[in-house]
C-alpha cells in the first residue's frame, strides 16, 4: 500500500506544474481576517484545563473581574460563531466595548495580527502545489472563497463554521501545520459531518497530505487526530483506501457515499 501512494505522489509532482495553468479559473481564495468581536469572545469563552499565560492571561483576569456574568454566559455556548455574537450583541455590547479600552487588549490584538500573517505567508507559499494534490487526490473541481477568521494562537480553534467561514488560531506543533489543518476544515465544506467522513477527511489531510509535505510513512497515523477516529480511519485505509488510488473515475463524494452506506463499521 505504501508503494502505491508513494507512485501517486510522484504522479502529482509530475503534475502539479500544470494543474493550474489548464483551469485558471478554478481555485480557492482564502480571505484571512480577524473579527474583533469574536477575537474578544473566544478568548474569553474558552474553558480549558490548560492554564492561560501572558497576554491571554492577563485580558482575561481584566476581563473576568468587571463582566462576570457574560464570561459564564459565553462559556456555556457550545459553538461561538460571529453570527451568534452578533444576535446577542444587546447582551455583549457593554463588555466588547469596555475589553478594547483594557490595557492588555492592544497586545492580544498585535498577536493575532502576527499570528494572521504568518498563517497567510504558510498558506500562500504552500497554495499551489496543494491544491495540485488535494484536487488530484480528492478528483474535485475546487472553487469557491472562504473567510478564515484568525483568533488568538494561545486559545485553541480550528473550525469550520457555517456559510464558508472558518474559525482558525492555532501554535504549529509541526512543520507546515497550519496548511494541513486549514485544508482539512476546507474539506469540512465540501463533505458531510459524521465519524465515517471525519475519519475519510483526518486520512486525506492529516496523514496523506502530510506525508506529502513533510515526507514520512503511514500507518501509523497523526497522533494529531482524534483518537475515537483511529479504528474507522484504519478500516476505510485498509478497506478502500487502494482501490480508490487506484480508481481515476471516484472522486472523494462518492468514496463517502459508498463509506456512508457500508454498514460494516
Amino acid at each position: 500500500m505504501k508503494y502505491i501512494f508513494l507512485i501517486f505522489i510522484h504522479y502529482l509532482f509530475i503534475t502539479s506544474s500544470f494543474a493550474l495553468q489548464v483551469e485558471p479559473e478554478i481555485g480557492l481564495r482564502l480571505e484571512f481576517q480577524i473579527d474583533e468581536d469574536f477575537l474578544i469572545c473566544h478568548t474569553l469563552s474558552k474553558v480549558t484545563d490548560r492554564p492561560f499565560t501572558g497576554t491571554v492571561m492577563n485580558f482575561r483576569k481584566e476581563i473576568m473581574n468587571q463582566f462576570p456574568e457574560e464570561i459564564k454566559f459565553l462559556s456555556g455556548v457550545y459553538e461561538l460563531t460571529p453570527s451568534f455574537i452578533f444576535k446577542e450583541h444587546l447582551r455583549l455590547e457593554k463588555m466588547l466595548k469596555a475589553a478594547r479600552v483594557f490595557s492588555s487588549y492592544p497586545q492580544l490584538l498585535a498577536e493575532a495580527k502576527t499570528h494572521l500573517e504568518q498563517t497567510r505567508s504558510e498558506w500562500t507559499s504552500n497554495y499551489e502545489r496543494t491544491f495540485s494534490f488535494m484536487t488530484s487526490l480528492t478528483k474535485l473541481k475546487m472553487s469557491k472563497t472562504i473567510k478564515v477568521l484568525i483568533t488568538h494562537p494561545e486559545v485553541f480553534q480550528g473550525r469550520y463554521l457555517e456559510g464558508n467561514v472558518i474559525a482558525w488560531g492555532r501554535k504549529s506543533n509541526w512543520k507546515n501545520y497550519s496548511t494541513v489543518y486549514l485544508w482539512h476544515e476546507i474539506l469540512h465544506s465540501y463533505l458531510k459531518y459524521n465519524n465515517k467522513t471525519h475519519a475519510l477527511m483526518e486520512l486525506v489531510t492529516d496523514d496523506a497530505l502530510r506525508f506529502f509535505l513533510n515526507g514520512g510513512t503511514f500507518p501509523p497515523f497523526s497522533d494529531d487526530g482524534h483518537e475515537k477516529l483511529k479504528q474507522k480511519k484504519q478500516w476505510i485505509y485498509d478497506h478502500y483506501w487502494k482501490a480508490y488510488l487506484a480508481n481515476n473515475s471516484k472522486n472523494i463524494l462518492q468514496l463517502e457515499d459508498d463509506l456512508i452506506k457500508d454498514l460494516r463499521f
